[in-house]
């Protein structure tokens, strides 16, 4: 009777204690509206440095998350849960990287 009530115990674990770690929540950003989203800031902030004076960054960020139809807030939390799983960041930027790469081939 023990050794059944130790197999129900690992087996609970096991079905229950393992949720996938790279899940992403609902208030947190897609991979692909993230890597759209940073194509754009990344965008901006270039512009931003060759022409400081033609958009102010507040209202430039601010048409950008407009655009995407997102608050600012959920930009941070989005950022700071990728920062947190680099792997991710490393595939939404690479995705970035390769749009900008085509960009200047055209």
């Amino acid at each position: 009777m023990r050794q059944f009530a130790v197999l129900i115990i690992f087996l609970f674990t096991i079905l229950f204690g393992c949720k996938n770690p790279d899940k992403i929540p609902k208030d947190v950003l897609s991979e692909k509206k993230m890597e759209y989203l940073l194509i754009d800031i990344h965008i901006l902030e270039g512009g931003l440095l060759v022409m400081p004076n033609a958009v102010s960054p507040k209202d430039g960020y601010a048409a950008i998350f407009k655009k995407h139809s997102i608050t600012p807030m959920q930009y941070e939390k989005s950022m700071q849960f990728y920062q947190e799983k680099p792997h991710l960041l490393e595939k939404i930027y690479s995705n970035v990287r390769d749009t900008f790469e085509k960009r200047m081939n055209r």
